[in-house]
């Protein structure tokens, strides 16, 4: 049993061979093919990817737990596409919804958020091998650094903090902030996995703003005694030069803010210097235009949408859903793709064509 099926409790497991099975059975009998050329003609879908890691570094590293898919199966997706979708460009396809033309079948388009080290190292080799066109959406002042994002400094911290202290709820009398989000109920909870309690922790921090999030996470460098996370100096965000590689290759890039703000959650005008300034660095960085946007965890309002149209051509949610001719172009829907419902050929499959969910 494979470090990826261990993370999983004994329930998740049977449902994930169940799922396995009827994916198989869909996929193999033909049924999945005919659902796509009937229920989703004329509709076009677009992959939200995160993080694509070597498998060997899930026991080396800290990953927030459903963000990545592993290289293998990233590969193996990337060929099922090439051999049964049209995958084009950010620019091919918003010139498609903008003419309003029928969508040609079994259109398909690649997205990746945040900018991570890894969409060079693992995912732009193989884009190049199959020729397949992309767009990174960049948190710009983060590129170039050794800043993490949040939710993978708290998986850090949980990771590694628990494996050496006791929890227990008397310990936590000096901590308010994580008292507040009822961190010892979520973290003594005998019948949920490590893993579990992680989305749930970083599920609930999502919530609060900025300032709120801020406190909890420092009471918990705190109480679990793990100090800043580790080696600043291995970065996990591209740098500057690396976009400027892949924007030769293919490779389209848009704003996904500055700092990853959750636009919701700040003020107006923190809201437009992250949406405007973002696309400002990024088109200076490479001397062209930047037109799509992305909303940090898909949080968006009409008042952030209309900024982002006085600035960006399109822009991008986490709802899940497939694009039909007519939709708002300023929140166009994806499917998510994580490495425990399309690690084979028959699931990944039948995820983008949403025949199982």
């Amino acid at each position: 049993m494979d470090t990826l099926t261990l993370q999983l409790t004994a329930i998740e497991r049977l449902k994930l061979f169940v799922r396995r099975i009827l994916a198989a059975t869909v996929f193999y009998s033909g049924i999945n093919t005919l659902y796509r050329f009937l229920a989703r003609k004329s509709q076009a879908v677009v992959l939200m990817y995160h993080r694509v890691i070597d498998r060997v570094d899930l026991n080396r590293a800290h990953f927030q737990p459903g963000m990545y898919v592993t290289k293998e199966a990233f590969e193996m997706q990337m060929r099922y596409l090439t051999q049964h979708y049209n995958v084009v460009s950010l620019q091919g396809f918003a010139e498609i919804m903008k003419s309003g033309n029928k969508i040609p079948a079994n259109t398909c388009v690649l997205t990746f958020d945040d900018g991570w080290k890894d969409t060079y190292t693992n995912v732009f080799p193989i884009l190049k091998k199959y020729n397949l066109p992309a767009t990174v959406f960049l948190v710009s002042s983060y590129i170039g650094t050794d800043q993490w994002f949040w939710p993978e400094e708290v998986s850090f911290l949980l990771t590694k903090g628990t494996e050496n202290i006791e929890i227990a709820e008397a310990n936590l009398n000096n901590y308010p902030a994580l008292n507040r989000v009822d961190f010892y109920r979520i973290i003594s909870n005998p019948d949920i996995t490590l893993v579990q309690k992680i989305e749930m922790i970083i599920e609930t921090l999502k919530r609060l703003d900025q300032e709120g999030r801020e406190k909890v996470i420092d009471e918990l460098r705190d109480f679990l005694k793990c100090g800043s996370v580790p080696d600043p100096s291995m970065p996990l965000l591209l740098s500057w030069d690396k976009v400027i590689e892949m924007s030769r290759h293919a490779i389209t890039f848009g704003s996904h803010t500055k700092t990853h703000a959750i636009l919701t959650k700040v003020s107006t005008h923190e809201a437009i210097e992250e949406i405007f300034e973002s696309k400002r660095d990024i088109e200076k960085r490479l001397s062209s235009a930047c037109l799509a946007f992305c909303y940090p965890n898909g949080d968006y309002n009409n008042q952030i949408k209309r900024v982002v149209k006085d600035h960006y051509t399109c822009s991008f949610t986490t709802e899940q859903g497939f694009v039909k001719q007519g939709d708002d172009l300023f929140a166009i829907k994806r499917v998510g793709i994580h490495n425990d419902i399309t690690f084979t050929k028959a699931l990944f499959a039948c995820k983008i064509t949403g025949i199982i969910a």
